[in-house]
């Protein structure tokens, strides 16, 4: 799902900005 994989790559950048 397109939409999926968005938003774990989201959460990535979030995790790495964190």
């Amino acid at each position: 799902n397109l939409a999926d994989s968005l938003e774990a790559r989201n959460h990535w950048v979030f995790k790495t900005l964190a």
